[in-house]
């Protein structure tokens, strides 16, 4: 079993705000000893935090100080930050061949280059990548049901 996995943004948001895959999230990540994530996530996870708090208003100013400072210590103490350098090119090739986002190419990619598992909680990609040979590597609650 891997100890290391690429997460996305959407699974680090639910992580530490109320989602749907909160609590999947929360078990699935005791599995792993260290995540990589992209030089972009940050800035995804960060307006997703704004996002919930200033327009949405899911969270009041202090728990969206709180929900920063936890995900910068997650961040800082579990995560390695790849730069987008790193995997550019296989991005726009899995972008392209599979008719998916950059941003999402980046995170498959990435992992597709270390060798290592997806960890999503973004449904929608998580269909799109069922019955592909990227499903191989995604770790998601929306996994397919067999």
């Amino acid at each position: 079993m891997n100890t290391e996995a690429v997460i996305d943004a959407s699974a680090i948001v639910a992580l530490y705000t109320p989602e749907e895959a909160s609590n999947w999230i929360r078990m699935k990540i005791e599995e792993y000893a260290q995540f990589h994530i992209l030089d972009l996530t940050m800035y995804e996870v960060d307006n997703a935090i704004w996002r919930k708090g200033l327009l949405l208003k899911e969270l009041n100013p202090s728990e969206m100080e709180l929900v920063f400072k936890n995900i910068q210590l997650f961040t800082g103490s579990l995560c390695i930050s790849h730069p987008y350098s790193e995997i550019r090119g296989e991005t726009i090739r899995v972008a392209t061949e599979h008719g998916l986002t950059i941003y999402d190419s980046a995170y498959i990619s990435l992992a597709l280059l270390i060798r290592t598992n997806f960890i999503t909680t973004d449904a929608i990609l998580a269909d799109k990548l069922r019955k592909t040979e990227l499903e191989d590597i995604l770790v998601t609650p929306y996994h397919k049901a067999e």
